[in-house]
């Protein structure tokens, strides 16, 4: 807070009456460069006028000259918006009081507030037309050395009453481990695995899956799961497909005797 932002806020005169509250609840949260930005919701609750109210309020104490927008965004949105108070324009030791005609009743603010013939430019230092203190040209008032009013550890007076809203984190997906099943030679399929990355197509868990899935299918029909295996890497395949022609006997189990076919004869007595 800043007193002498307050002093200068209770020292004009401005109607309707809710617009000087809205100045002192302003002048209320100005640090020491007379900066501040409290959001639409925090001034709500300080004055409590409505919200439409005070936005048409900060749009009329603007055109009178009494703030200025610094284009400068706070807040987790980055949308509520730093005000600076003209203070040193209404100050009676530049010579800006009402005799000189810089400030009016209502408050307005002349464009010869920082005229140098009515004395408003210090003997140790510039002001700028706009009022920007806080120019590196001119010094660094609010240089960490000379003090931090809004740092947390001294308080956040102008902290925005707007939530922080943090982006949710959504959990990385697992890969699906495979598994080898028990009945693949471990070392027979390490050398399936190698001969797919030669041909410069490596194999990913759910390839592996798909592939196991057709050799299933093939021993089921009586084939043995290492010779195709081994007739698939033989021939330069990248994937397991059932033997044709002389080949076929060959890849069959040694045991294998298939099923023979029943034909159902209706003389047959049960």
């Amino acid at each position: 807070m800043s007193r002498k932002a307050n002093d200068w806020a209770w020292g004009l005169n401005i109607k309707p009456a809710s617009l000087k509250l809205l100045l002192l609840a302003l002048a209320d949260r100005a640090d020491e460069i007379h900066n501040c930005f409290p959001s639409i919701q925090r001034l709500v609750k300080d004055t409590s006028l409505n919200a439409k109210t005070v936005q048409s309020g900060l749009a009329e104490l603007s055109k009178r000259g009494l703030i200025n927008d610094t284009s400068e965004r706070k807040g987790p949105t980055r949308r509520v918006k730093v005000w600076r108070l003209n203070i040193q324009s209404n100050d009676p030791k530049n010579g800006n009081n009402t005799k000189i005609g810089n400030v009016t009743e209502n408050g307005t603010i002349s464009s010869k507030a920082n005229d140098p013939e009515i004395g408003n430019v210090p003997k140790n230092g510039k002001i700028t037309e706009n009022g920007i203190l806080n120019d590196p040209n001119f010094g660094t008032l609010n240089d960490p050395e000379n003090g931090i009013l809004n740092d947390p550890e001294n308080g956040i007076q102008n902290q925005s009453l707007e939530p922080t809203i943090e982006p949710p984190i959504e959990p990385k997906a697992k890969p699906n481990k495979f598994v080898l099943p028990n009945w693949v030679d471990k070392n027979l399929w390490k050398d399936f695995l190698e001969h797919r990355k030669k041909l410069r197509k490596p194999m990913t868990n759910r390839a592996q899956e798909l592939i196991i899935s057709d050799l299933e299918k093939l021993t089921e029909k009586g084939y043995c799961a290492t010779k195709l295996v081994e007739y698939s890497i033989k021939l330069g395949w990248q994937g397991i497909f059932e033997p044709q022609n002389q080949d076929r006997q060959s890849c069959l189990v040694s045991d294998f005797q298939p099923v023979a076919e029943t034909h159902f004869d209706p003389n047959m007595e049960f």
